[in-house]
């Protein structure tokens, strides 16, 4: 199967396809210093604006046949109350669903958060979708449940042109909960505890490794306060916790 990746980022995506026998022709993102990650490990990255859709169904378009378009739309102006921002970043999903439609691959792949689906811009997406002969449907994965040591809830929209998706429904209802025996970050990196700021001024922020991760968010890498006091729930002394690194 050949596919294009759009929104790339710094290829979180198109790994993900190549793991699985895909071919990723392409990665479009806007964001220079991404792609330069990006054509470290694929090569293929190419810097454009995707809200000028003419331009990227162009360049799609020259790569020939595909069988798939996929993509990871921003997802910073869904927030987590489900409502949506009317800025420009949210409007690129329904560009996504745009260029789809024009671009016609028989599958494509579109990842975001979960509250995307509650919000309508998604609605109108969906829309352009199912009006232009796409059958779609929404899965919802914890990362735990596919080998990532973090729990994390993603939403995956799934779509064909012309067929009948239901049955992903018995696929999804296995990959919403974490799992009972889920990958620990311990079994990815050799340490025992790790700091990681919590979401409040209450809450403890050294966690340990024999468990899965929280989702992980862009403070990640910081370090302690040096007014940081321990907290009960800490799972060691804050001065022996190792900071992540993406």
């Amino acid at each position: 199967m050949r596919a294009c990746d759009l929104f790339c980022g710094a290829g979180g995506m198109s790994q993900g396809l190549r793991d699985s026998g895909i071919s990723v022709e392409m990665g479009i993102d806007n964001d220079r210093q991404a792609l330069s990650v990006y054509n470290m490990h694929h090569t293929n990255g190419t810097c454009m604006d995707l809200s000028d859709e003419d331009a990227a169904v162009d360049a799609i378009s020259a790569l020939g046949h595909l069988d798939m378009l996929a993509g990871s739309p921003p997802c910073q102006d869904f927030s987590i109350a489900g409502t949506k921002k009317t800025g420009k970043r949210a409007s690129l999903t329904v560009s996504f669903a745009r260029i789809a439609t024009r671009v016609r691959t028989r599958i494509i792949l579109m990842e975001n958060v979960g509250f995307m689906a509650r919000s309508s811009t998604w609605e109108e997406a969906k829309t352009v979708l199912l009006e232009g002969g796409y059958s779609v449907h929404c899965l919802r994965v914890n990362s735990a449940c596919c080998g990532v040591p973090q729990v994390r809830r993603r939403m995956f929209i799934v779509g064909a042109l012309g067929k009948d998706m239901s049955i992903l429904k018995l696929l999804s209802a296995g990959f919403r909960v974490t799992p009972a025996h889920p990958p620990k970050v311990k079994d990815f990196l050799p340490i025992d505890t790790y700091y990681l700021p919590g979401r409040n001024v209450h809450s403890y922020s050294v966690h340990g490794a024999d468990k899965p991760a929280p989702t992980l968010r862009c403070n990640c890498l910081q370090r302690p306060y040096p007014s940081y006091m321990p907290r009960h729930d800490d799972a060691g002394p804050v001065q022996d916790a190792h900071t992540l690194s993406v």
